[in-house]
């Protein structure tokens, strides 16, 4: 991913987390990561990532709302985002 894009997909937040497209999208939903809704679309803003990445996040948001099968399905690429 090109450091300089300005909005992340769900499905490229879940490759840099090591989240599937459908745990981010709940963290969405939830708040936990913000975020805006286009339609069925969601899009995150890219100092979202680096609140989270700085922060130190990413295991809380791994170990918080993932399963095992969520994991797995993020390395593999998922759903679509």
């Amino acid at each position: 991913m090109s450091r300089g894009k300005r909005w992340l997909t769900t499905r490229e937040l879940a490759e840099e987390l090591g989240l599937s497209p459908t745990t981010v999208r709940r963290l969405l939903e939830e708040g936990r990561i913000k975020g805006v809704r286009l339609g069925h679309w969601w899009r995150i803003p890219r100092e979202e990532l680096d609140r989270i990445l700085r922060d130190g996040l990413q295991e809380e948001l791994r170990e918080g709302l993932a399963t095992p099968g969520e994991l797995e399905a993020g390395k593999e690429g998922g759903a679509n985002g």
